[in-house]
């Protein structure tokens, strides 16, 4: 009885650590599309991505979960959002201990001809 909880802990926390990374959503994009997620970013950077909607800005986000380095996610914020966001998550990996320090980004997971993104509204989703 021991061992099966065990098993059943450590693969819920698996599944957990995944879900906190963008190959989770990517693996089965049709099922998050348009839904509001949950991913652990590690750095931002600019991204040179041309702007399909005017007043946003492009970043690529670096992600990190526990102490396990995941993909990384274009994120499409408002330009009066982009110097914050900038600053809450910075261009340069920071570590605590051993771990790489990682931060929420919430979003709505969108598409546009083919490429998966984040949709960062600003305050109104960011993780304060």
């Amino acid at each position: 009885m021991k061992t099966l909880f065990a098993i059943l802990l450590i693969s819920t926390t698996a599944l957990y650590a995944q879900s906190q990374l963008p190959e989770y959503y990517l693996a089965t994009p049709s099922k998050y599309l348009g839904q509001k997620i949950t991913i652990y970013v590690n750095s931002v950077h600019p991204s040179s991505n041309a702007s399909d909607t005017p007043g946003m800005v492009w970043f690529r986000a670096h992600t990190s979960f526990g102490d396990k380095f995941g993909k990384s996610i274009s994120v499409r914020v408002p330009e009066a959002d982009a110097k914050h966001f900038l600053q809450r998550y910075g261009m340069e990996s920071q570590y605590y201990s051993d771990r790489p320090r990682s931060l929420p980004l919430n979003g709505i997971f969108s598409e546009n001809h083919g490429t998966y993104f984040i949709d960062y509204g600003g305050s109104s989703t960011a993780a304060d």
